[in-house]
């Protein structure tokens, strides 16, 4: 059963009789949006949440560079490092 959220025009009076302007708007879970969340921001122009996203995987991506440097922007996409496994290997084996 669809659910959807009902918004009412800002008004300094409060008169609920003009419903002809109340907006519908359906409230859901959107699979594209789960897997491709970069794209779908701006395919629906949410520019402040994109900018939002943007400026959370910048921090991360500061934040990993600090705590490895290895690790990086790999990190905050969810991949492997191409030198993370040779850093550790060096780390906890020894060099050679």
């Amino acid at each position: 059963m669809p659910v959807y959220t009902v918004h009412a025009p800002v008004t300094s009076n409060v008169d609920f009789r003009a419903t002809d302007r109340f907006a519908f708007v359906r409230d859901g879970f959107h699979v594209w949006a789960a897997i491709f969340g970069v794209i779908w921001l701006a395919w629906h122009r949410l520019w402040l949440a994109l900018l939002g996203w943007i400026v959370l995987m910048t921090i991360i991506d500061v934040a990993t560079r600090f705590a490895d440097p290895s690790f990086g922007l790999f990190a905050s996409l969810g991949l492997k490092s191409p030198m993370l496994s040779f850093s550790h290997q060096e780390r906890f084996l020894g060099p050679g």
